[in-house]
């Protein structure tokens, strides 16, 4: 039986740029730190799942997106029935603690990329109970 922590304990994370560099080496799914040169972190939330953990990153709404329904792969993040985001199941990523970065987002500068982070936490925060079939990520 999976076992995840609660999902009121969820927070944003994102992983070192070496460790996203070191694991392309055996899996090209694997995201990168930068797109085209600027600085974008792999932002995602952390999970420990029977005593590992897991990393689960966040992919900002595309229009393909706007018709997905939640699935075992991915889960829909969303406020008010606005998309903010998709919760890539399929591209998790085992992650020592040591390569994981807590997201400051109280003291991030740009307001909009705060609120928009704000927003995705307390939306997964809400995710209790209704995907408990994927991974066992958020339990009821």
């Amino acid at each position: 039986m999976l076992q995840s922590q609660p999902s009121e304990e969820l927070k944003l994370y994102y992983v070192t740029d070496q460790y996203t560099d070191y694991l392309r080496n055996f899996e090209s799914h694997v995201w990168s730190n930068s797109d085209k040169g600027k600085q974008r972190p792999y932002v995602g939330i952390v999970m420990d799942i029977n005593n590992h953990k897991f990393y689960a990153p966040l992919t900002s709404v595309k229009p393909k997106y706007q018709n997905w329904k939640d699935s075992l792969t991915s889960i829909r993040i969303e406020d008010g029935g606005d998309l903010l985001a998709i919760l890539c199941l399929n591209n998790m990523i085992p992650v020592p603690d040591s390569q994981i970065v807590l997201i400051d987002v109280d003291n991030c500068i740009d307001q909009n990329y705060k609120n928009l982070l704000n927003k995705e936490i307390i939306a997964i925060r809400h995710k209790k109970g209704v995907n408990h079939k994927n991974c066992g990520i958020f339990p009821s």
